[in-house]
């Protein structure tokens, strides 16, 4: 980015900035001539067009005090709030080109910024007075800068429009200048609208410099975000140690194991238990995945014609003397293995009491995307109930723990919760006597 050398004129000489240092925000800033020890007469003045609330610099480039040292006095007067803000803001973001006692222009020049204006607290350029003045003392400069090909771009406010015509109107020198493109006249409402025009918009931004308590105010929050990041990190480590195991295991199809660990992570330390509750939870979401893509028919029937009338459907309340099938269809996309199980008490009882091994009544199958699966629920004069399992995998364990169930029904509670446990999904279904379908689960 190329550099600007910046030019206050006054109705006596024309000015260029030395330095610009910062100092101790407790101390007054003061404006001296050539790096010399007293302060120029201005400088109260500039104190209070330095420092907030009254001054702009402050909140334009997050400091509150400096020493400006100019090449030449400032006596009195305002216009120079102009210039003094723009070197400001070009010091702040090493774009300045420091001019030297006896020497306005350097070789590190790249630009002239000739400003004369007055700023108020909304950063609005004002009108000045003896502009002839100002331009007659600077025109030696001004013809220098032309003849060594230096562009020097005048700024005034928009005010002043009319008074520089009036000056331009009999000066031959400024006219051709103008017209080469050595001297470009810019008049402006606020500085956002000039530094716009020099494309340096955003530079135009108040960086706030910390104060102690701030700086430490910021350290502490990074180090509560650090302190969080670690502790979460110790926390993701432990959790995830207790549920590696488990996904190991079901991974494996270890299932007894998978279980008895589960039941003892639920009575465990705080860490367990939440692993697994968030297991359970992950799992319920899965087994409530399957049952949605499951859907259940019963479709009474019977083969005498007679009775064919008293077997329609439409009715959760059969005759009983109808038969049932059930189509169990898969609207999903994945394929589903299937288990279902027909127990009654009255037929626990019967196996009780007469000490034998009845065949359980099982049935396995898989049905496959938009297919169904039909059951035949035969005619019985006593409640039925039908405990049909789904999962997306094939797991023979599941005839052995519904064979259990057929022989002690009050395994049941116990084999819905290994089966929510692993993911699977169900549904139970009553059948009274009298053909009464309740869907239970």
């Amino acid at each position: 980015m190329k550099k600007y050398t910046v030019i206050i004129p006054t109705t006596n000489d024309v000015v260029g900035i030395n330095d610009i240092v910062k100092e101790d925000p407790l101390v007054s800033s003061v404006i001296c001539e050539n790096n010399n020890l007293e302060a120029l007469p201005i400088s109260p003045s500039y104190n209070s067009f330095v420092k907030s609330p009254t001054g702009i610099i402050d909140k334009l480039v997050g400091h509150s005090s400096f020493r400006i040292d100019i090449t030449k006095p400032i006596h009195n007067g305002k216009s120079w709030q102009l210039g003094i803000a723009i070197a400001h803001i070009f010091s702040k973001h090493n774009i300045l080109n420091f001019s030297n006692e006896n020497q306005l222009l350097t070789k590190k020049t790249g630009e002239i910024i000739w400003a004369s204006g007055t700023i108020n607290s909304n950063l609005e350029i004002k009108k000045i007075n003896y502009l002839d003045q100002k331009i007659n003392n600077s025109m030696n400069f001004l013809k220098n800068c032309t003849e060594n090909g230096i562009r020097t771009n005048i700024i005034l406010s928009i005010q002043n429009k009319d008074d520089f015509n009036s000056i331009l109107s009999n000066n031959e020198f400024l006219k051709e200048s103008i017209k080469i493109n050595l001297i470009k006249v810019l008049f402006f409402n606020n500085l956002y609208d000039l530094f716009d025009h020099l494309n340096l918009k955003n530079i135009l931004k108040p960086i706030k410099e910390l104060s102690f308590f701030q700086k430490s105010k910021k350290t502490l929050s990074f180090l509560s975000v650090i302190f969080v990041i670690i502790l979460f990190a110790i926390m993701f480590n432990n959790v995830w140690q207790k549920t590696s195991p488990l996904l190991n295991l079901n991974d494996n199809k270890n299932y007894s194991l998978l279980l008895t660990t589960l039941k003892t992570y639920r009575y465990g330390n705080l860490t367990e238990r939440l692993v697994a509750y968030f297991y359970d939870y992950i799992q319920t979401l899965q087994s409530n995945e399957i049952n949605k893509q499951m859907r259940l028919n019963f479709i009474p029937y019977n083969d005498l014609e007679s009775n064919k009338l008293k077997c329609l459907l439409g009715s959760k309340a059969i005759d009983h003397i109808c038969n049932l099938h059930l189509e169990v269809s898969n609207v999903g996309k994945d394929t589903v293995f299937l288990w279902a199980l027909k127990f009654s008490n009255l037929n626990l009882n019967k196996k009780k009491s007469q000490n034998l091994n009845m065949k359980s009544d099982i049935v396995n199958g898989m049905i496959k995307s938009n297919e169904a699966f039909l059951l035949d629920i035969k005619n019985s004069q006593e409640p039925i109930t039908l405990f049909i399992v789904y999962s997306k995998v094939f797991d023979i364990k599941i005839i052995n723990w519904l064979k259990r169930v057929d022989k002690e029904n009050s395994l049941l509670e116990t084999t819905i919760k290994r089966i929510k446990a692993l993911g699977y999904g169900y549904t139970i279904n009553n059948i009274k006597n009298v053909k009464l379908i309740e869907n239970k689960i």
